[in-house]
């Protein structure tokens, strides 16, 4: 059986409410630097309570990084940013992104045997861990 993106968004929308947190939302993520500059913005007007922001990916964590520094905030002491996925420029940037890195090789490979129905048993994962960097530790890890 499986859930639909939307329903998936609902459960995190009630999850986040049972948690006193803000809704995820359902947002494009910003591709021009303007339009993330607004995003950013208009979040930050609705949500001044915010002191962290947990990205969907390496690629939108950067260009919230961007946005915040553009809007004059400090990344980590105004508001926390993560990423997802180790992406090489997170660590080339400042501050240097915190991000959480996954053997995406070797889930690929279990994703696909297990959808082709094949054996498993010889994958090898290493469990997910968390870089932290400058974006989520003020003063530096």
């Amino acid at each position: 059986m499986t859930m639909g993106t939307g329903r998936r968004l609902g459960l995190l929308d009630i999850a986040a409410a049972n948690l006193d947190q803000v809704p995820g939302g359902r947002r494009r993520g910003p591709v021009h630097a303007a339009e993330a500059d607004a995003a950013v913005e208009a979040f930050r007007a609705t949500h001044e309570s915010v002191t962290a922001v947990a990205a969907f990916d390496d690629d939108v964590a950067l260009r919230t990084l961007t946005a915040l520094h553009d809007l004059g905030l400090t990344v980590p002491d105004d508001i926390a940013v993560i990423g997802f996925d180790d992406t090489e420029y997170g660590a080339l940037i400042t501050p240097a992104l915190t991000t959480v890195h996954i053997d995406a090789e070797a889930q690929g490979r279990l994703a696909a045997r297990t959808a082709l129905g094949l054996d498993t048993g010889g994958i090898t994962r290493s469990p997910g861990r968390v870089l932290v960097r400058d974006s989520a530790c003020p003063g530096g890890p």
